[in-house]
């Protein structure tokens, strides 16, 4: 039960085994998740060794292995650069820190993550109400994707409109569809980007709502920003017309996101904060 519940943060990646440990947030070994149940090549690797001389991933092993929305999920995590150790934690505590208590919950099966007073900032947020409802069913997992309606027969089509990849999820959407990468790449710190794309869903809102330096830098009005940006990117999916270019899709998103909901809801010192060049 406790190997079970190890997650790693990493360093060298010389403790970490690609394949068979937790070190990609909320997704359990790599090993139990490829395509066809395949075996992988190099199945006792280290995380070390998936890197290649340049400092980049091995793509060449890794892209006929494993399914498109875990590549992309690793495509947002920095290789290991070897310039500290990695770090095991406990899954079920707080800040993946062990206590008695956390280990309980998972001894009794009720594991259901340490950051459910998610709901309570959540209830507390002052926006509008749409947006509210927006992340209380963020954090359910209950926005209605295209993989999801393929799994409830609504369609047979589990695919991102404006992408093209073949798994629409709610990850894909708000972290991990080109144009969104490339939308928060303008924002996140290169130094938090790792965390800000691997931390479970409700750990990830919570840490938005309520640390605003942990992502970004100088930023105070965050926790008020990050909500409308998460409601822009859903409105944004669901306009008609908006499959596009990346940077066109991006730029759109950025545009009806300061035109519209956020300039009438957020201090005007958020203008100073403009991360680019053209995003009003």
């Amino acid at each position: 039960m406790v190997k079970e519940n190890i997650v790693w943060q990493l360093g060298d990646g010389r403790r970490v085994q690609f394949w068979k440990d937790c070190w990609l947030a909320s997704e359990g070994p790599l090993l139990s998740r490829t395509v066809d149940d395949r075996t992988p090549p190099c199945p006792d690797a280290l995380v070390a060794d998936m890197v290649d001389g340049h400092g980049q991933w091995r793509w060449d092993l890794l892209d006929q292995t494993l399914p498109c929305e875990l590549l992309l999920r690793i495509t947002a995590v920095k290789p290991p650069l070897g310039i500290s150790y990695d770090v095991p934690g406990w899954a079920a505590g707080t800040n993946n820190e062990f206590t008695v208590r956390s280990e309980g919950v998972v001894s009794r099966g009720v594991f259901y993550g340490p950051f459910e007073r998610v709901w309570r900032v959540i209830a507390e947020f002052k926006g509008l109400p749409r947006v509210r409802m927006f992340l209380w069913l963020v954090c359910h997992e209950r926005v209605l994707m295209n993989a999801e309606r393929r799994r409830r027969r609504l369609t047979q089509d589990s695919s991102c409109a404006i992408c093209g990849d073949d798994r629409e999820d709610l990850d894909h959407l708000l972290r991990f569809c080109p144009s969104t990468i490339w939308f928060w790449n303008q924002l996140i710190r290169s130094d938090a980007w790792n965390e800000f794309n691997t931390l479970p869903i409700k750990e990830w809102m919570l840490a938005n709502l309520l640390t605003p330096t942990r992502f970004v830098s100088n930023f105070p009005e965050w926790p008020t920003l990050f909500p409308y940006i998460l409601w822009n990117l859903w409105k944004r999916r669901n306009e008609k017309g908006s499959v596009g270019t990346t940077g066109e899709v991006a730029a759109s998103c950025c545009c009806a996101l300061w035109r519209t909901t956020v300039l009438k809801h957020v201090p005007c010192t958020v203008l100073k904060h403009v991360p680019f060049t053209g995003f009003l």
